[in-house]
């Protein structure tokens, strides 16, 4: 009995030496999410000066690269490392894992949009041309954009129909374009919309349509001949409700010029949005692929 009632003290012991650790990590979690936030915050505002004082571009794109860009990376990675190895009982702690890696996701997005928009100004910037399976490309966007969907409780689907050929164009910058639709669809939908990502292939015209449609909160005629302009956000209030750096669009188009795409939009206020990207027949492959 003796022995039984030893046991179990050191037991009780084990037990709060977990209760205090599990405590301390929560509290390490949460001041790390609010540091992330901040940062997220100081970027925004540096990337509003930017929008004003063009001059200073060079050297602040150089100090995000290196100060910002390098350690986000770790952090990314960290944080699903940690959120993977979370066991079932600690649904709090996952969460917090989750929380840290979505802002990260969205700083690091922010940042890659704001380098390659330099190298855009510098002439720097290039896109390659290869053969690309749309159906690769949405699978990986729709993987990427998920978390994002579940965060603001939005609905995101996608559909490849089964003619759609291959396309010469390039794989990473494809994604990429989808992604800054997509993100932004997610972000102007309300609560319980949805968002859906469709490609096409239109036989008339021999070439393919990818359409990122969304029940949000629709754009202003006139604004929509000014949303593809660089730092362009729709009004002040839009700005603060909703995180962005006012370069995802304008990179959008910058894009689908590096490959011969088009890129426009169809919108009414309260009515959602629907971005078109085309692409040509002269960057269509023409040997179907099974999606």
């Amino acid at each position: 009995m003796r022995g039984f009632n030893s046991m179990a003290s050191e037991l009780r012991a084990i037990y709060s030496s977990l209760e205090e650790q599990v405590k301390d990590r929560t509290s390490d979690l949460t001041r790390a999410n609010e540091a992330l936030e901040r940062q997220r915050d100081d970027l925004e505002r540096l990337n509003t000066k930017l929008a004003k004082e063009t001059e200073f571009k060079s050297n602040l794109l150089s100090m995000v690269n290196h100060e910002l860009r390098t350690p986000l990376t770790s952090i990314i990675t960290f944080s699903q490392i940690s959120r993977e190895s979370c066991l079932d009982e600690q649904a709090d702690e996952r969460a917090k894992w989750e929380e840290i890696e979505k802002n990260a996701q969205i700083l690091l997005r922010m940042i890659n949009d704001m380098l390659d928009m330099a190298r855009s100004d510098s002439g720097n910037i290039s896109a390659s041309c290869e053969p690309v399976d749309l159906g690769d490309v949405v699978a990986s966007v729709k993987s990427t954009m998920a978390p994002l969907a579940k965060k603001y409780q939005v609905g995101f689907s996608t559909s490849v129909a089964p003619d759609v050929p291959l396309v010469m164009g390039d794989y990473e910058k494809i994604a990429r374009m989808l992604e800054n639709l997509g993100s932004n669809a997610i972000k102007f939908t309300p609560d319980g919309g949805s968002v859906r990502l469709t490609v096409e292939y239109n036989a008339a015209s021999d070439s393919v349509s990818l359409k990122m449609a969304d029940t949000g909160i629709g754009i202003a005629s006139e604004d929509q001949t000014r949303i593809f302009d660089k730092f362009f956000q729709v009004d002040s209030t839009s700005t603060r409700k909703y995180n962005g750096s006012g370069l995802g669009l304008a990179l959008v188009r910058e894009y689908a010029q590096l490959q011969g795409f088009s890129v426009g939009v169809e919108s009414a206020l309260g009515a959602g949005s629907v971005f078109t990207i085309e692409i040509p027949s002269d960057c269509i492959v023409g040997d179907d692929i099974g999606v």
